[in-house]
């Protein structure tokens, strides 16, 4: 198997991922100019993680180094956290049909770094976009983030766990015309069970965002 797989066959075409990046408020300036709304987005996720095409391992020679890479699919049921959600219509289904993670020191139990596309289908909502972030590592851990009895809330090595960012935008076909063109922001963090092939079946995990829409109307 070639150890660089085709891009068009990991789901996202070149002008896919730039309108991917778009979605992602990066600029500054432009959150300072632009006139928003803010609607929180608060959910619990569950579903499951499948590997799609073997895993495979690159060398380089200098730096002197091995990466694991794995190719998964993850699909994931968005459900209401009530105490925090204002946006009952992403209520739904996620699909990342292209996650592929990359692992230090060709190891499935080592640090890593993931990246996927996603397509977000709610009641009335579909938003589309993409997601990044860390693997096997463990963000609430001392000395900040610790038990009563001080011991750590988790490692920094923290095996079988995804954290990071998602953003995206609203597309106008199957969605409430008054939300086209917001976008989504966020993070998350997943719960996943390790394997040989980088990690399978069940998924649970929290989101937390928010619904940014443009103001129409002063």
């Amino acid at each position: 198997m070639s150890d660089d797989p085709d891009p068009s066959a990991q789901g996202t075409t070149p002008g896919e991922a730039e309108g991917n990046r778009r979605s992602c408020l990066d600029d500054p300036a432009e959150l300072r100019d632009r006139r928003i709304c803010l609607n929180r987005i608060s959910k619990n996720l569950e579903g499951d993680l499948r590997p799609r095409e073997d895993p495979i391992t690159e060398s380089c020679g200098d730096p002197d180094c091995n990466t694991l890479k794995a190719f998964h699919t993850l699909e994931l049921n968005a459900a209401l956290h009530e105490e925090c959600d204002e946006v009952r219509g992403l209520d739904g289904t996620i699909a990342v049909p292209d996650l592929v993670h990359a692992y230090q020191a060709g190891d499935f139990t080592g640090r890593g770094v993931h990246v996927g596309t996603f397509e977000w289908r709610g009641a009335g909502v579909i938003a589309r976009g993409a997601l990044s972030g860390m693997t096997n590592a463990g963000t609430h851990r001392g000395p900040v983030h610790t038990l009563p009895d001080e011991s750590e809330c988790q490692s920094c090595n923290a095996r079988g766990w995804m954290e990071g960012r998602f953003c995206g935008e609203v597309i106008e076909e199957g969605s409430d015309p008054a939300l086209v063109g917001s976008q989504v922001v966020g993070t998350y963090r997943l719960r996943f069970r390790p394997s040989s092939a980088g990690g399978a079946g069940l998924v649970r995990g929290t989101l937390e965002g928010s619904l940014i829409r443009p103001c129409r109307a002063a």
